[in-house]
C-alpha cells in the first residue's frame, strides 16, 4: 500500500506545474472552503443516521457519530483500515452486541458504498466520455454486478440464517472450539444481517447514504467551480464514483496519494489541467483529514 502511494505521488508531482498549482491555490475563496466544512459535517450526520440504522438504532446518536470519526481517524494515520478495527471494537462494546455484529454492519455499509459509487460512474460515463466508452462500461458494470453480487448473498445469508445456524451447529459438533468460539460470533455475525431482510430500515438506511452521497458531490462541486468555473454537475458525479472507487485500492495511511492520483486522473480526463486537478484534490482531502481527525481525537476523549 506505501509503495503504491508513492508511485501514485510521484506521477502527480510530475504531472504538475509548480506556477499553475500557486495560480489554482489562489483561486480559491475562503468562503467556498467554509461551505465545503459545513457540507462535510452534514455528510458525516448523514453517514451517523445511516449506519445508525444497520446497528439497531440503540447506541446513542452522538456516540455513534464520534465512534465513526475515530475509524476515520485511525484510517488517517495507521495502516490496513486500522479504522474499520476500531470501530468494531467500541462500537462492539458500546452497543454490548459484540464485534462481529458490527463487522457485519460495516460490511453492509462499504458494499452500499461501492454500489453507489459505481451506479454514478455507469451513470455519468455517457457525459464524460461520449465517443469512447467501450473501455470504461465493463469496469463500471463488474463493478455493480460483484457488489451486487454480494449484497445478494449477504441477504440469502441472513434470510436462511436458521438453515445455515443449523448446518454450522453440527459441524461444531465435533470440536468445543467451535462450539464455545466460532459458533457465537458467526450467530452475532448474522444477527447484523437481518437489517437486510428489514424492508423499511434497509430502505432508511440507503436513503440516508443517499443523501450522503449527494452532499459529497455538491462539495466535489463547489470547489471545483474554484478551480475549473462553469463545469456541469455531473463532472463532480464522475470525479467523486473515480474518487471512491480508486481509494479502496491498498495505499499509505489516509489513502494519501492515491486520493490525489484518483482525483487527477478523473479531472485531466475532463480536461482540467493536472495543476488545477492537483490543488482541487489536495483541498479536499485536506478538508477531510483535519474534520475527521479533530472529531476523532474529541471521540477518543469522550470515549476515555
Amino acid at each position: 500500500g506505501v509503495l503504491i502511494s508513492l508511485v501514485a505521488v510521484a506521477v502527480v508531482l510530475r504531472l504538475a506545474r509548480w506556477e499553475e498549482l500557486s495560480v489554482a491555490f489562489q483561486s480559491v475563496q475562503p468562503i467556498n472552503v467554509v461551505i465545503a466544512v459545513i457540507l462535510n459535517l452534514a455528510s458525516l450526520l448523514l453517514r451517523t443516521a445511516a449506519w445508525r440504522i444497520l446497528l439497531g438504532g440503540e447506541v446513542p446518536f452522538f456516540q455513534t457519530f464520534f465512534i465513526l470519526n475515530i475509524g476515520y481517524l485511525l484510517n488517517n494515520v495507521f495502516p490496513l483500515r486500522a479504522g474499520e478495527v476500531g470501530r468494531v471494537l467500541l462500537m462492539g462494546k458500546a452497543s454490548q452486541k459484540g464485534p462481529f455484529f458490527v463487522l457485519s454492519t460495516i460490511v453492509i455499509e462499504r458494499a452500499l458504498d461501492i454500489t453507489l459509487a459505481g451506479g454514478l460512474l455507469a451513470a455519468s460515463l455517457p457525459f464524460a466520455l461520449s465517443l469512447d466508452v467501450d473501455w470504461a462500461y465493463p469496469v463500471a458494470l463488474t463493478t455493480l454486478l460483484v457488489v451486487l453480487s454480494l449484497l445478494c448473498a449477504l441477504y440469502l445469508m441472513a434470510r436462511f440464517r436458521d438453515r445455515l445456524g443449523s448446518w454450522i451447529q453440527k459441524l461444531g459438533e465435533r470440536s468445543s472450539f467451535l462450539q464455545k468460539w466460532v459458533i457465537p460470533q458467526i450467530d452475532s455475525l448474522f444477527n447484523g444481517l437481518q437489517v437486510l431482510t428489514n424492508f423499511r430500515k434497509f430502505i432508511s438506511c440507503v436513503f440516508f447514504l443517499v443523501l450522503c452521497w449527494f452532499v459529497y458531490l455538491v462539495i466535489f462541486y463547489v470547489l471545483l467551480l474554484q478551480v475549473s468555473p462553469g463545469v456541469p454537475f455531473w463532472w463532480s458525479a464522475f470525479g467523486q464514483s473515480i474518487v471512491a472507487l480508486g481509494i479502496a485500492i491498498p495505499s499509505a495511511p489516509g489513502a494519501l496519494g492515491v486520493y490525489e492520483a484518483s482525483t487527477v486522473g478523473a479531472m485531466t480526463i475532463l480536461g482540467v489541467s493536472a495543476s488545477s486537478a492537483l490543488a482541487f484534490a489536495l483541498i479536499m482531502h485536506f478538508i477531510t483529514f483535519v474534520i475527521t481527525s479533530i472529531l476523532g481525537f474529541w471521540g477518543l476523549a469522550r470515549e476515555g
